[in-house]
């Protein structure tokens, strides 16, 4: 569930992970097939932020896990095979059981150009076209239109 400070500051997963200013983070994909970890998120100074690792396979879609530095999951993503949209849907901590979901993230349309999602929080349960977050492009907006930018992805290689 999203939650509002006083400052305007979104909460979805956990007031911890917020931030007043803007973060400089690198996402690294690990290139070996034999690892679980398949991701790492840094900061600028090249600490160890989150890691992204899979589960162990079980029938069609691997969950992914997302961890603290020390090992804790922090949430759980997971792949539905019933959906054309290319539909994940997320859970607090290790679980995935739907008292836990946060959160479902899906492409805004079948068939698309550009790349577009909508995010609808565990409290929207109805995945009408009123999302809560739309992420398009390299910026993530609040609510359905384009009009809040509340995080964007700037690319410094």
């Amino acid at each position: 569930m999203a939650s509002s400070s006083s400052s305007g500051q979104i909460s979805v997963i956990n007031p911890q992970f917020c931030s007043p200013h803007p973060v400089d983070i690198t996402i690294k994909q690990n290139l070996s097939t034999r690892s679980k970890n398949k991701y790492a998120v840094t900061g600028v100074n090249g600490d160890i932020l989150f890691q992204v690792t899979s589960g162990n396979f079980s029938g069609l879609h691997v969950p992914l896990f997302l961890l603290d530095p020390a090992g804790n999951t922090i949430l759980t993503l997971q792949q539905s095979s019933m959906s054309m949209h290319s539909r994940w849907e997320v859970f607090r901590g290790d679980s995935t059981e739907y008292n836990n979901l946060l959160f479902i993230l899906k492409r805004s349309s079948m068939f698309q150009i550009k790349t577009e999602y909508d995010v609808f929080m565990a409290t929207n349960p109805e995945e009408n076209n009123c999302c809560d977050f739309k992420i398009c492009k390299k910026e993530i907006y609040a609510g359905n239109t384009k009009n809040i930018v509340i995080a964007q992805v700037n690319n410094f290689l």
